[in-house]
């Protein structure tokens, strides 16, 4: 799983002619020396724009390139600059399964966009490559999953399997490859402010720094994070899922007129739930549950049925008395309904004042934080307008102080009123996520009691009816009896068979939660320390190794550690970066990097076996310091690994630095490494 540079070809093509420059790369340590100015940092910017990594540099789709490559050229045989009308960048690359590949991306061209990649598998620059290209897109959605993406293409060749991971819009994303490379190229510009400097944070990846790291590393904390992630997708299905069917089960049972109880609003592992769900109905002026109103309504269908149908005079009494019995319900009812929607009334608003204290207290809370920071950062002005002068209640100006300092309790610090708010802030969210149950619940016996009532008066108007009608005429009341207690029975009934196949489904649903959960729970218990933690020790014994041989010098080098949390050095358990100096800086990118390198030579890892450093030697560092690191970084060579250092050290200095170790120098002099390659044109 490793990829190595063969050959680099920067062509460009003007109205003099062409012209370009060739690189051919050995194994190991290879040194591009060229003074300042002449290119070389074009040729490491080359190698990322043709891997399409431009990414990693910036959101915009700028070309990364020179303008030598874009706009115009110097030339030196008419002392004047040429346009560029087409170039490209060439590269050549090898995996650890001696395969080969060559890339070709314009940079400019009238009609071939900047997105193509050209893919020859064969050589393409130290040999002709005779068979057609193969064609795929780059910078574009989906170039990390489709089979025409090129960097789909591009982790095939190098032998990675591309992760998701998590993302701030919830949508998993592929761990892309402008998150790992900056552990392997550092370009000038962007990436020697700090260890992985370049990483992007434009794809919304959480944590992208650390989830690159662990991929890197091939961490056995890794893995379980990434099964972690795919069962946390799983159970946030799972739960949404369940809260549609809850939705629709609490839909069929109110258009019934009843109401469901005691049903989970979110997955549980134990099904059915204490206490089971149950639905709930009015019958006359009582609530019972499905099964006895099911009861009730056979029972009447019964009855009626081996009875036969009065006439309108044999059944005047009996409609009279009824008549009179649902009349009182109804006046009884519409009171409960009134008394009902009072206390609808008063708990949303309830609710909404619970809500908006929410809202206050989160702005209260960012101003605390707010007023925290100010004062981390040096200020010393206090509160100035970010903290109310008001009374919270009745919106009065208040003075500074209402008590005399001598009797006046001790003020809470800022952290102590930020610890406080915390606190009331979950008050509240628990009174609003109660305040919400319950205003379900009596909108729900509203909506019931309303439908009772509805029904009620339809059978009213039908027992008013048969009071009118001539004596001989069945009785209009019986009928519709009959027919609504049939109706009725056969919308419990069906009823009945919805809610037993939603819970069914819940069933499933609950087992399924219960398996979830437990997984979930047993890979949170693992302990990868026997695994992790050996692989660690070697990092930091590297990294330790490297700086002291750097003359590392801004904390003792003994003071510092990898963390087993973000893998990254620290010092005293903070992230080591802000108390260093310039050049100690530079040193632990050199360090860190390199012990990366040096680790997947004992350990699976999904590192590159590659390194690309832009001039490295910055901020001053000693030339001792710069000499330890190349002849550390020449030992590459041995592993069949691969190190590119682009720098503008003069060739005597240089030589006396690499010394006797093995390294490929490609020195371009003092001239420009991008020239001309035939005569002028006239």
């Amino acid at each position: 799983m490793t990829l190595s540079l063969r050959a680099l070809r920067l062509s460009v093509a003007t109205p003099n002619g062409p012209f370009g420059a060739l690189l051919e790369f050995d194994q190991g340590l290879v040194v591009l020396r060229a003074d300042n100015s002449s290119g070389k940092s074009t040729c490491v910017q080359g190698i990322i724009y043709a891997l399409g990594l431009e990414g990693m540099l910036s959101a915009s789709h700028d070309v990364p390139l020179a303008h030598v490559m874009t706009d115009a050229i110097f030339d030196p045989r008419v002392a004047k600059e040429v346009p560029v009308t087409e170039s490209y960048v060439a590269l050549e690359v090898a995996n650890d399964r001696d395969e080969v590949m060559t890339i070709r991306r314009y940079a400019k061209h009238p009609t071939i966009s900047r997105d193509l990649v050209m893919v020859w598998d064969a050589p393409g620059i130290s040999a002709a490559a005779s068979d057609p290209p193969s064609e795929y897109f780059v910078r574009r959605p989906g170039a990390a999953q489709r089979e025409a993406g090129f960097h789909h293409r591009l982790a095939e060749f190098i032998g990675w399997d591309l992760p998701l991971v998590p993302t701030f819009d919830e949508s998993p994303k592929p761990l892309y490859l402008e998150t790992l490379f900056p552990l392997f190229v550092v370009e000038q510009k962007r990436g020697w402010a700090a260890i992985q400097a370049q990483v992007p944070t434009q794809y919304r990846i959480r944590d992208v720094r650390r989830r690159a790291l662990e991929y890197v590393l091939q961490l056995g904390s890794a893995d379980v994070a990434a099964q972690l992630e795919a069962l946390g997708s799983q159970a946030t299905l799972l739960a949404q899922e369940w809260r549609e069917r809850r939705s629709q089960l609490d839909g069929e049972v109110r258009s019934n007129g009843g109401v469901l109880r005691d049903h989970p609003t979110r997955p549980v592992a134990t099904w059915p739930a204490t206490p089971g769900p149950a639905v709930s109905l009015p019958m006359g002026q009582e609530w019972v549950d499905l099964e006895s109103a099911i009861a009730d309504v056979r029972a009447l269908v019964a009855s009626l049925a081996v009875q036969s149908v009065p006439t309108a005079a044999d059944d005047r009494d009996s409609v009279r008395a009824e008549l009179a019995v649902l009349e009182d319900r109804v006046r009884s009812s519409v009171a409960v309904a009134s008394r009902e929607a009072e206390e609808l009334g008063v708990e949303e608003a309830q609710l909404v004042a619970t809500t908006a204290r929410l809202l206050d207290l989160d702005a209260d809370l960012r101003r605390h934080q707010d007023l925290r920071l100010l004062r981390q950062l040096g200020g010393e002005s206090g509160a100035g307008g970010l903290l109310p002068h008001d009374c919270p209640t009745c919106h009065q100006s208040l003075p500074e102080t209402v008590l005399d300092e001598a009797t006046a309790p001790r003020v809470m610090t800022i952290d102590e009123s930020i610890g406080f708010i915390e606190q009331e802030r979950q008050l509240f969210r628990d009174l609003e996520q109660d305040s919400q149950r319950i205003v379900e619940a009596k909108r729900a016996k509203l909506e019931a009691l309303r439908r009772s009532i509805d029904e009620s008066r339809q059978r009213i108007v039908a027992l008013r009816n048969s009071l009118i009608v001539p004596d001989a005429v069945p009785s209009e009341a019986d009928v519709e009896r009959r027919v609504s207690a049939r109706s009725r029975l056969q919308r419990l009934l069906a009823l009945q068979a919805t809610v037993e196949s939603h819970l069914e489904e819940f069933g499933h649903l609950s087992a399924d939660w219960g398996v979830l959960q437990t997984e979930i729970a047993r890979l949170r218990a693992l302990d990868f320390s026997a695994v992790d933690g050996p692989k660690r020790d070697v990092l930091q014994a590297s990294l330790l190794d490297q700086l002291a041989k750097y003359r590392f010098s801004s904390v003792p080098v003994e003071s510092i550690s990898i963390s087993e949390n973000t893998w990254l050095p620290t010092h005293e358990g903070f992230d080591l970066g802000f108390d260093l100096s310039a050049s100690d800086m530079i040193r632990l990118i050199w360090a860190y990097l390199l012990a990366l390198l040096e680790l997947s030579r004992a350990y699976g890892m999904h590192h590159a076996g590659l390194l690309v450093f832009d001039e490295p030697r910055q901020q001053m560092a000693s030339p001792e310091s710069f000499a330890a690191f190349i002849r550390r970084a020449s030992d590459s060579r041995a592993f069949g690994q691969q190190v590119l250092v682009a720098t503008s050290e003069g060739r005597p200095e240089l030589d006396e630095m690499l010394g006797d170790a093995a390294v490929q120098v490609i020195d371009f002099g003092s001239g420009k490494v991008i020239g001309p390659e035939e005569p002028a044109a006239d």
